[in-house]
């Protein structure tokens, strides 16, 4: 029983087989004791707290959420079955929903991008074992085998195989503020110089370096300036530019803290509110499975506390890091540590694509950064391929064709040569130095400007979300600036929707929904947040959107 005398499921049996039997039971609990009920009929329980109709009601066991008719029960279980066992509880008729979370749609100040480059040293294997210890180990895996079989679940492998070990070859990360005139910096590109040096605490170090240096030069709220065009601007204004919603007495003026520019009328709760973040996001592609490991050890180490996000107990959805950039005294007089957060997180978890389909996936125009390291025309990250560096002592790596330094230096130097460039490229063995030192460069550069469909989701809030389907519902919700009627909201299958598709039903049933057709005419947005919400590359997203919208079909009925 809940808090409030509800009822909710704690456990749903993994065997849902049409024929199986299922015996509910009710587990009732105070402070004191704990009780198990055999519930005989789900419905008689349930019916009274949700209906006052005498007849019997369907309810499924997932989400407990109910039904007239067993068909009806039927087709939803069909996809309730695919989430995870929870209550769900819709809202009351006449209830409203609308975009609320304003706060997170201004553009984070500064972002951090950052990537890692390994050599990749083969492991010795281990000695052959004796005949003694190769019955041992045999006998050790067989009562593994036993205690799986007694304890249920599939048995686990009796040996890890370790083949080769990735060392990092350096690093690099792109501090990008949102106005370049408050901040900006060039990329802090690292190659190491010999062998044994701890790359993963020399990035720790250096990027929190900046994090202070950035700090103490806004510590300090930047007065409003006004132009004669923003007073006119501001007298005529009949609606807040943050929620959109009609002005009153209460309007004010709202400004950047950093430039001290005039950013439109507001009402005085949104302007209070509309702030920006204490942490600075430090964007990784693929943090959780490969870049987290190389420096989380030093990180870790560090003066500060790191707090996580777990996924598992090896790989983790984000981490944020305390860094110490000043002081202050409080009421009592007592000096106390102020701190930025680094809040970590995984651009995968965004753009479920590698980085070489992000890039194919970009237009040309969207590389300004990587036009301004390389020049007109971007270079393309995949054009070395991760595994290329083969070991760190012989210092040797594989390329498509042996070619000499001058030749390498004019691919990096000169990208108007790019396709030439691109045909040197093949599959030898060159064994200098300079070259790859060179290479370590390029690619530190390239996968760490931090550009692809990135741009997109900073511009709404990006870098204050986890995860991508955050990030798509509320741009999607943001976006249509919808205030929907509850009455069209209170069926369960409606909210397990996609909200695409939701949009869509609206659409097509007269629903009304403010700002909706400029939605759905937006392709490219519809793209982006298909991408998000799902996880999904770009051409997956236009595959989807092709089959479940019939786009061509609908945007010429339009």
């Amino acid at each position: 029983m809940g808090k409030e005398g509800g009822v909710y499921p704690m456990r749903i049996s993994e065997k849902e087989d049409a024929g199986a039997k299922h015996v509910d039971l009710m587990l009732v609990a105070n402070d004191e004791t704990r009780h198990y009920c055999w519930v005989k009929n789900l419905s008689r329980l349930l019916t009274a707290q949700v209906s006052d109709h005498n007849g019997e009601a369907y309810f499924c066991r997932r989400c407990l959420n109910h039904f007239t008719r067993q068909e009806k029960l039927d087709q939803h279980i069909e996809y309730c079955g695919q989430k995870k066992a929870v209550k769900i509880e819709m809202p009351s008729e006449g209830s409203y929903i609308s975009f609320q979370n304003h706060i997170r749609s201004m553009k984070v100040p500064f972002v951090v991008y950052a990537d890692f480059e390994c050599f990749t040293t083969k492991v010795q294997p281990e000695p052959a074992k004796s005949g003694v210890d190769r019955i041992m180990q045999m006998l050790e895996h067989f009562l593994e085998l036993i205690k799986q079989k007694v304890e249920g679940g599939e048995p686990s492998e009796p040996h890890t195989k370790i083949l080769q070990k990735h060392v990092p070859s350096g690093f690099c990360y792109h501090i990008k503020c949102f106005d370049e005139t408050v901040y900006a910096k060039e990329p802090v590109i690292y190659t190491t110089q010999q062998e044994g040096e701890d790359v993963g605490q020399i990035f720790v170090d250096r990027l929190t370096k900046d994090i202070r240096e950035i700090y103490q030069q806004n510590d300090f709220k930047k007065p409003m300036t006004m132009t004669e065009e923003d007073k006119i601007a501001f007298a005529e204004a009949t609606k807040c530019f943050i929620c959109d919603q009609e002005l009153g007495e209460d309007r004010v003026r709202d400004h950047c803290h950093f430039t001290g520019k005039f950013r439109g009328a507001a009402h005085n709760d949104c302007n209070l509110n509309y702030r920006a973040p204490k942490f600075i996001p430090v964007i990784f592609h693929n943090l959780a499975g490969y870049d987290a490991h190389l420096f989380i050890k030093a990180l870790g180490a560090t003066e500060g506390k790191i707090d996580c996000i777990p996924n598992t107990e090896e790989r983790y959805i984000s981490f944020t890091k305390s860094v110490a950039v000043g002081s202050y005294k409080d009421k009592k007089g007592k000096m106390k540590t102020l701190y930025q957060h680094l809040r970590f997180i995984d651009s995968f978890k965004f753009m479920g694509a590698s980085l070489q389909k992000l890039v194919e996936s970009t237009p040309a125009d969207a590389f300004t950064n990587m036009r301004r390291e390389f020049g007109a025309k971007p270079m393309d990250p995949g054009l070395f391929k991760i595994g290329h560096f083969e070991s760190e002592n012989g210092r040797s790596i594989t390329l498509r064709e042996v070619i000499d330094r001058e030749k390498l230096k004019h691919i990096v130097t000169h990208p108007e040569d790019y396709e030439l460039g691109s045909r040197y490229i093949k599959g030898e063995k060159v064994d200098k130095d300079a070259q790859l030192t060179l290479l370590q460069d390029y690619l530190v550069r390239t996968n760490a400007l931090g550009e692809c469909p990135m741009r997109y989701y900073q511009r709404h809030g990006f870098g204050r979300y986890w995860t991508g389907e955050k990030i798509g519902l509320q741009n999607i919700s943001r976006r249509i600036r919808h205030t929907l009627c509850a009455d069209h909201m209170i069926d369960i299958d409606m909210k397990n929707a996609h909200p695409t598709l939701l949009s869509w039903y609206c659409h097509e049933n007269g629903i009304e929904c403010m700002g909706l057709d400029a939605y759905i005419s937006d392709r490219e947005g519809l793209i982006a947040d298909l991408m998000a919400y799902e996880g999904i590359n770009r051409d997956d997203a236009k595959t989807y959107l092709a089959r479940h919208h019939q786009w061509e079909d609908r945007q010429t009925r339009a």
